[in-house]
């Protein structure tokens, strides 16, 4: 029986309402999404394009450039801890309103954005680094006279690349 336990063990899928995610855009203790305001995330997306050469007949196909596709992030916008005020304040390293001004890609864009899955005791399975990570898009959605659903913020992130660290 201690070997079946160990195969169910092996077996068990990964779920998907196991996993963390951190996000630290500066070096102020506050400059950071922490975990529980991360609702949703999609994990990376990794894409080739196609390079199509014709040939008599037929075509030829071959690996063209690839690349990292965007990640959505859902937050949750509690009071105590609005997320929303952290996101303006990494959205203020980007660009500033009042003035114009446009930020350098290392003052904006976050070095590592870590994703991790969770077993069900609580271990890491699956860790991915996202590097070089910035806002290209982020909606603070609409509010509602009749609606009783919490306010949340939607995040686009786009990332130079991604890197599986570590998986069981």
């Amino acid at each position: 029986m201690a070997e079946l336990r160990g195969i169910d063990k092996l077996n068990q899928p990964k779920l998907k309402s196991l996993w963390v995610m951190s996000v630290k855009f500066g070096s102020d203790e506050g400059d950071a999404i922490d975990a529980y305001l991360v609702k949703v995330s999609a994990r990376p997306h990794f894409k080739s394009d196609e390079v199509v050469i014709p040939y008599l007949n037929l075509e030829r196909k071959f690996k063209g450039r690839s690349h990292w596709e965007t990640l959505t992030v859902e937050l949750n916008d509690p009071i105590a801890s609005p997320a929303a005020k952290k996101v303006w304040q990494w959205i203020l390293k980007h660009h500033d309103p009042v003035t114009g001004m446009e930020g350098y890609k290392d003052t904006y864009a976050v070095q590592i954005v870590n994703l991790k899955l969770l077993s069900p005791v609580g271990t890491t399975i699956e860790e991915w680094e996202l590097h070089n990570v910035w806002i290209s898009d982020a909606d603070f959605q609409d509010l509602n006279y009749t609606s009783a659903d919490p306010v949340g913020i939607s995040l686009v992130l786009t990332y130079d690349w991604a890197e599986l660290i570590s998986t069981l």
